[in-house]
C-alpha cells in the first residue's frame, strides 16, 4: 500500500450483539448436526459448542465483519478503492470484537502548471516523394516472376532455390575452433596450415535450418552477401555449399552473430518483370479509374496515418510533461490493477498467435509483475491527472458518445452493437469506457490549448 493513500477504521462490535450472532449460529448446529448417539436436533448445547465452536466463530466473523466495516468507513466518510486488510482481531466471549481495518482511497491533489502546456504540432502534410514512394512499393507487390531459360544466375536475377543450413555456433567460437585445429595441424608438421572456418563442423544439439524453393534476388541490396557469391553464376540443378557469418546486429535474434553451413540447390532461374504504372495498374487495385485517383487515395490515407502519429506523439509527450510536473501519491491497488491489464493484453496477443494456456500462464511470474510495474504506475498517474483535469475543465462523455464508440468496437468486432453493449454492461465496462473517453477529452483539450 502507498502509505500516503493508505487509511484505517478501528471497529468495536459490542458484545451482547457478538454473543446473540454466536448463539443463533451454534443453534442452527444444533438443529441440523449429526452426532452419534444423539437424534438430528437434540444434541445438548453444551456438546455442539464442543465440537462446532470455532467454525461458529468463523461464521460470526464472516457476517459481522463487512457490515460493520462498511457503517465504519461511512461514519469516517472514507471511500475505499481497494478489499480491506484486517489486522488487530480480538474475538473473546463476553467481549466486544475489535478489529483494525487498512485500505488505499483515491489521493487528494491538485494539478499544477497544465494550462502551461504547449503541444508540439508538427507538419502532417505529404510530399510528392513520399506518395511516390508508397506507389513504388505497390507496384513491386504486383511484380510477377517469369523464368528464365538456359542461361546462369547475373545481379538483378531471382534464383527459386532450396536451402539447408546446419548451425556451427558463434562466430567468436567457430573462428576459435579454426585457430586450435590450425594449430595442432602446425604442430603435427604442417607448417602452412592456417585457421579453415569450413573444416570446423556442425554444432551438436541446434535446430538446422530448411528452406523450401524461396526467391533471393542475386546481389540485392537485402540479399545476405554470402547468398549472391556464391548463387552468383549457378544454373537450375546446381548444388553449392558455403559458410554464412551472421553480424551481431543481423535484425533475427535466432541468427545474429552465428555460423551457419548452407547447401543450397537452385530449382529455377527468374527475372522480376513490374507492372506498367498506368491507369491499368490503378483498376487492379481497387475502385481507381486513373492513376491519378490512386495517387489521390495513398496521399489521404498516408496524411490521415501520419497525422494520427503526429499527434500520438504530441500527446504522449504532454502527457510526460504532465507527469513529470505532478508528484502526487498513486494507491498500489491502482498500480496492480494496471499491471493486469497489461499482462491480459499481452496474453491475448500471445493467445491468438497460437501460444498455448498453459505455457502462457507459466510467463506469470512476479519478476514479470516487476517488469511492468514502472509503465503501470506512469499509466495510472497520468488518468489521475487528466481524471482530475477533466473535472477541472468540466468534461463530460455523452450518451451519443458512448453509443458512437460502442458501434465502433462491434463494427471492429464483427458483432451485432445490442451483444456487446450488453458484454460491457456485465462487467461494468461501460463506466470503464466512459472514463477512458473523458480523459482522452481532456487530453485533446490539452492538445488545442
Amino acid at each position: 500500500m502507498n502509505e500516503e493513500c493508505r487509511r484505517e477504521v478501528k471497529v468495536s462490535i459490542p458484545a451482547a450483539e457478538v454473543t446473540a450472532a454466536l448463539d443463533t449460529t451454534l443453534k442452527q448446529y444444533q438443529k441440523f448436526a449429526r452426532i452419534p448417539g444423539f437424534r438430528p436436533g437434540k444434541a445438548p448445547m453444551s456438546t455442539i459448542r464442543t465440537r462446532f465452536l470455532e467454525d461458529a466463530r468463523h461464521e460470526v466473523i464472516e457476517k459481522l465483519l463487512p457490515e460493520h466495516y462498511k457503517a465504519a468507513v461511512q461514519k469516517a466518510e472514507l471511500t475505499p478503492i481497494s478489499q480491506p486488510n484486517v489486522t488487530d482481531l480480538e474475538f473473546k466471549e463476553g467481549e466486544p470484537l475489535t478489529f483494525t481495518a487498512e485500505f488505499e482511497i483515491m489521493p487528494e491533489f491538485t494539478v499544477k502548471d497544465y494550462k502551461k502546456l504547449k503541444a508540439e504540432k508538427k507538419d502532417s502534410s505529404v510530399s510528392d516523394a513520399e506518395v511516390d514512394a508508397t506507389l513504388k512499393e505497390l507496384r513491386e507487390r504486383q511484380a510477377t516472376y517469369d523464368p528464365i531459360e538456359d542461361r546462369a544466375l547475373n545481379d538483378g536475377d531471382f534464383a527459386v532455390a532450396s536451402f539447408f543450413g546446419k548451425p556451427k555456433g558463434l562466430a567468436t567460437i567457430v573462428a576459435k575452433k579454426a585457430e586450435i585445429a590450425a594449430k595442432k595441424a602446425v604442430e603435427a608438421g604442417d607448417a602452412d596450415a592456417k585457421p579453415d572456418f569450413d573444416a570446423v563442423p556442425p554444432a551438436e544439439n541446434v535446430q538446422p535450418i530448411e528452406l523450401k524453393e524461396v526467391l533471393v534476388e542475386i546481389g540485392g541490396a537485402n540479399t545476405v552477401k554470402e547468398f549472391s557469391e556464391n548463387l552468383r553464376g549457378a544454373k537450375p540443378g546446381d548444388e553449392k555449399t558455403f559458410d554464412v557469418t551472421y553480424a551481431e546486429d543481423y535484425p533475427d535474434n535466432r541468427l545474429a552473430g552465428h555460423v551457419l553451413q548452407y547447401t543450397a540447390k537452385v530449382e529455377a532461374v527468374k527475372k522480376k518483370i513490374l507492372p506498367e504504372m498506368n491507369d491499368e495498374f490503378a483498376k487492379q487495385l481497387g475502385e481507381f479509374a486513373t492513376l491519378d485517383e490512386l495517387k489521390t487515395r495513398i496521399r489521404k490515407d498516408m496524411e490521415a496515418e501520419k497525422k494520427h502519429s503526429v499527434e500520438h506523439t504530441a500527446k504522449e509527450k504532454l502527457v510526460d510533461e504532465l507527469v513529470a510536473a505532478n508528484v502526487i501519491p498513486v494507491p498500489q491497488t491502482l498500480v496492480e490493477k494496471q499491471i493486469d491489464t497489461r499482462l491480459e493484453r499481452g496474453f491475448r496477443a500471445l493467445a491468438q498467435q497460437g501460444m498455448p494456456l498453459e505455457q502462457i500462464k507459466k510467463m506469470v511470474t512476479p519478476q514479470l509483475r516487476e517488469a511492468q510495474q514502472n509503465a503501470a504506475l506512469r499509466e495510472v498517474k497520468a488518468s489521475l491527472l487528466l481524471d482530475k483535469i477533466a473535472e477541472l475543465e468540466k468534461v463530460e462523455v455523452t450518451e451519443d458518445d458512448i453509443k458512437k464508440e460502442v458501434e465502433l468496437s462491434a463494427a471492429q468486432m464483427g458483432m451485432p452493437v445490442e451483444e456487446v453493449r450488453r458484454r460491457l454492461e456485465q462487467n461494468q465496462g461501460i463506466e470503464r469506457m466512459k472514463d477512458r473517453m473523458r480523459n482522452e477529452k481532456a487530453l485533446e483539450l490539452l492538445y488545442q490549448q
